[in-house]
């Protein structure tokens, strides 16, 4: 007679301990999505602008020195018309894909020096906003 072989039940793998959330992670645990809250309204929700978060400015971002109070400013404004007039979607993905293209186009996308890189890309958008108006006008009293 050949020799009989059981086989036995593997041991279940240990569950795995739910991951920090990363920001821009949609799941949470239990498999829910969470629902990421729009842009707009992301300071009222979590206390400061999203771009001090994009950034990693910490507590600092106000300072009149060494903080970026104007430049921020700049770039919000620059966010929150887009988002108002319809060219971009309200939503933090949008925000960074806006801001990886001015990164792009400022040739800052390589620059670790928040003091370098933030007042180029606030002038860039400045001068965005700047061709914005003119547009505006041209089309408003054109005949």
């Amino acid at each position: 007679m050949p020799d009989t072989v059981f086989r036995t039940q593997a041991p279940e793998p240990a569950p795995e301990a739910p991951k920090a959330k990363e920001p821009g992670d949609t799941k949470v645990p239990g498999g829910l999505v969470d629902i990421e809250s729009p842009y707009l309204d992301y300071e009222a929700i979590n206390g400061q602008p999203y771009l001090v978060e994009h950034y990693k400015l910490g507590d600092t971002w106000q300072e009149p020195v060494g903080g970026f109070p104007e430049e921020l400013s700049v770039i919000q404004d620059y966010v929150e018309n887009e988002i108002k007039t319809g060219k971009m979607g309200n939503d933090v993905t949008s925000v960074k894909n806006l801001l990886k293209k001015a990164e792009k186009m400022t040739n800052t996308k390589e620059e670790t020096r928040l003091t370098v890189k933030l007042p180029i890309i606030a002038a860039y958008m400045k001068f965005l906003m700047e061709e914005d108006k003119i547009k505006f006008n041209a089309q408003r009293y054109a005949h």
